[in-house]
């Protein structure tokens, strides 16, 4: 079999080692399974409308889920509150058509299916299903009759389950600002980028870390415009509105806002937050 995903000198690919090529950590399909990505900062105990998402790529299916947890460095159980439902759609880029095994450590139960197709009935771990590769897939979990657990959740190809992929914590983010990218500063006067400002009109240019699944379309930001300015090594400019934005792309975000006084004078100016401010690109599923 192989050492480390490599073939020893004279071994053969066969069916029953197909999956041994995967183990640097690319054969789940899941992305975030372990729960250890939380852009968002969703706190435990907390109520999420369906359709909201709490932890990265992690999204509630019912009118109202709540879940509970204790954060972990490698990975997190959460509980799901009684009756209630947690999904991640999983791109159809990524779900050729075959099939497919779903494993998960706790005692939630779980189905997988086509969206806009007939769901199964829940069952436990594994679940082995064929998928035609025509759709995006839904996984959800429910905790129907009561409270459940959930962790290490595990999407693969073939009728075999294996052990949980851990992927490198850098990896696992990337995969997750792939769909929502959060800049979130906790750090007084730092800098979310570089801009100009003309008069009282003020421009920059955000980057992502990573390029996004699509041009966003979902932007939020803190409400309170004076937490925004403009800095040019001299003195500071506040914002006279929350920034709005155009010209989105899937390698960033240009940010306008309007200053409380003018500057005449052009030139490089840092975009700045004052406190603890956000905002947040979103093209999730």
């Amino acid at each position: 079999m192989p050492i480390n995903g490599l073939f020893a000198p004279g071994e053969v690919l066969t069916a029953g080692n197909t999956n041994s090529l995967l183990t640097r950590g690319y054969s789940n399909r899941i992305i975030n399974g372990a729960f250890v990505i939380n852009q968002r900062g969703y706190t435990s105990g907390t109520n999420l409308a369906s359709g909201s998402y709490g932890f990265d790529r992690w999204k509630s299916g019912f009118t109202n889920t709540a879940l509970t947890f204790t954060a972990g460095s490698q990975s997190t159980t959460v509980t799901i509150s009684a009756s209630g439902v947690l999904q991640q759609i999983v791109e159809r880029e990524n779900m050729p058509a075959g099939t497919y095994t779903l494993s998960w450590t706790g005692t939630a139960t779980g189905r997988v299916y086509n969206v806009g197709g007939t769901p199964p009935a829940y069952g436990a771990s594994p679940q082995i299903v064929t998928l035609d590769g025509t759709a995006n897939v839904v996984v959800e979990f429910t905790a129907d009759g009561g409270t459940r657990t959930l962790s290490l959740v595990q999407l693969e190809g073939g009728n075999v389950f294996s052990p949980f992929e851990y992927r490198l914590r850098g990896e696992e983010l990337a995969l997750c600002q792939r769909y929502t990218v959060r800049f979130q500063l906790t750090t007084a006067n730092a800098r979310f980028g570089v801009g100009m400002v003309n008069g009282t009109a003020c421009q920059a240019y955000i980057v992502f870390p990573v390029p996004m699944r699509a041009a966003p379309t979902a932007i939020t930001t803190s409400a309170t415009a004076s937490e925004f300015g403009f800095f040019n090594g001299i003195a500071a400019v506040l914002g006279a509105s929350v920034p709005t934005f155009d010209a989105a792309s899937v390698f960033g975000i240009s940010v306008s806002m309007t200053n409380t006084t003018s500057i005449t004078t052009n030139g490089g100016h840092m975009f700045r937050g004052s406190g603890s401010p956000f905002i947040q690109v979103s093209v999730e599923l």
